[in-house]
């Protein structure tokens, strides 16, 4: 069933569309209906959990000295501040539509094409100024080698919750992948498999039915501001 749920990402360009792959009860495929779940999806250049960062065309010698908020804040308003397309993360946040619980069985990358990736543009400069607090489900998967890839948890993140979770109407989950590109451009769709009372679905989660493009950020530089030396620091 396509247009489960449409969601603009930070890309003008990409709009997510998020549709039915199957739904089976055993061995016998079932017609289509709409599946127990609303998911909303971002994709986006994967950042750290805290801070503020940004891609820009020029050099470090015109970033401000020190990365406070205001200083930056103007920065980034008087210069190009460029947009990554290097779609390095998956955000979701799944919510389930009935009293009864949805479990989300798995969480699956379908890689559909690899080719080396050409050197990201401009440079990323890094400020601690401004905070945000986004608490998910950390993932990690490693796009690099199979065509198949079940996520992970994200060990680094300190996540150790595996799947199947939960959701109900009161109770969603969100859920974010960081994703290991290596020196390759990776196209992908994800597929989000559930079950409930006996039947088992997947949703695709693609850009408007074709896949994902993930880029390296292969050649960027980035700095961090460091407060020992008291200048941009390259990281």
């Amino acid at each position: 069933m396509d247009g489960v749920r449409n969601e603009t990402n930070d890309q003008p360009s990409v709009v997510i569309q998020v549709r039915d792959l199957l739904a089976s009860r055993g061995a016998l495929t079932l017609p289509a209906q709409p599946p127990p779940l609303a998911v909303t999806p971002s994709v986006a250049w994967a950042k750290e959990r805290y801070g503020m960062h940004a891609v820009v065309n020029t050099s470090i010698a015109k970033v401000p000295r020190g990365g406070g908020l205001l200083e930056m804040s103007r920065f980034l308003h008087d210069h190009e501040v460029v947009t990554p397309p290097d779609n390095t993360r998956l955000k979701l946040l799944v919510e389930g539509t009935r009293e009864q619980a949805v479990l989300l069985t798995d969480l699956v990358f379908a890689v559909r094409a690899r080719r080396p990736a050409a050197p990201a543009p401009g440079i990323e400069v890094f400020s601690a100024q401004l905070f945000y607090k986004v608490e998910p489900k950390w993932f990690y998967a490693d796009l690099t080698r199979q065509d198949r890839v079940p996520v992970r948890p994200n060990s680094a993140r300190g996540e150790r919750g595996e799947f199947p979770y939960s959701v109900h109407r009161r109770e969603p989950e969100h859920f974010a992948v960081d994703l290991e590109l290596g020196d390759q451009e990776v196209e992908w769709v994800a597929e989000l498999h559930w079950t409930c009372e006996g039947i088992s679905g997947a949703l695709e989660i693609s850009n408007q039915g074709a896949p994902f493009v993930s880029r390296p950020a292969l050649g960027r530089p980035r700095y961090d501001w460091d407060y020992n030396t008291d200048q941009w620091r390259r990281v």
